[in-house]
């Protein structure tokens, strides 16, 4: 799932510098992680550091804090019905 979603990502924001923080693999703004793809033992974790401020047209954004907010992923094969390049696009997009 983490490299469905790498590539996804790559093909949305292909100049973004990477990096591994926190461990999640992060895309960087400046020196911001601003968009991330977390593994965990059950379901990957798409996270955006401004998530809060997105637009979310398919209602998939996760989280009540204050700037951030993930799209769980629990299975590759629901990779294919979800806007990734559009949500990883904007989020990356978002100062």
């Amino acid at each position: 799932m983490v490299l469905a979603l790498r590539e996804a990502a790559e093909d949305a924001i292909p100049d973004a510098p990477q990096a591994v923080e926190y461990g999640a693999l992060c895309f960087l703004k400046g020196k911001r992680a601003s968009v991330g793809i977390a593994p965990y033992t059950n379901h990957v974790s798409l996270i955006f550091d401004r998530g809060a401020e997105m637009e979310d047209p398919a209602g998939v954004l996760e989280g009540t804090g204050a700037l951030r907010r993930h799209i769980t992923i629990r299975d590759k094969s629901e990779i294919a019905g979800l806007p990734v390049e559009e949500y990883v696009g904007e989020g990356y997009r978002l100062e």
